[in-house]
Parts: structure tokens; C-alpha cells; sequence
């Protein structure tokens, strides 16, 4: 019965256990999205953006039933 109960109990003794990972996979994340963050900068500044919401559009709206033959 008292295996039982250890079982149930809250596992969280008070102490700190450390990190699940360990330190190795949490520097190589880091260094992973600092990389991912290098590379959006990279491609917004060569590509460059354009946000001219003014421009014509890229296909001209046709009506499907207009008789273009009269």
C-alpha cells in the first residue's frame, strides 16, 4: 500500500532537478533561432519589400459572357 502512495504523491519534492535537456541542446537552440533570425533579416534586406498597395493588378478582370465576335 505505501508503493501505492508514492506513486500518487506530487513527484515535486521542493528541489530543483535542472534542466531536462541539458545545457548542450538548449545552446544549440538558441544558436538555431538566432540563425533563423540572420537569415529573415538576410532575405528582407537583398530582396527588399514592397508594400505599394497601389499598383495595377497582375490580371485584368474579364466578363466570361461578353460576346467579344459583335
Amino acid at each position: 500500500m505505501e508503493k501505492k502512495r508514492k506513486i500518487f504523491d506530487d513527484p515535486f519534492d521542493g528541489e530543483y532537478i535542472g534542466n531536462v535537456f541539458g545545457w548542450r541542446i538548449s545552446i544549440i537552440g538558441f544558436i538555431t533561432i538566432l540563425g533563423m533570425i540572420g537569415l529573415c533579416i538576410y532575405l528582407y534586406n537583398t530582396n527588399g519589400y514592397n508594400n505599394d498597395f497601389n499598383q495595377p493588378p497582375l490580371m485584368e478582370e474579364v466578363d466570361s459572357l461578353s460576346n467579344k465576335n459583335k
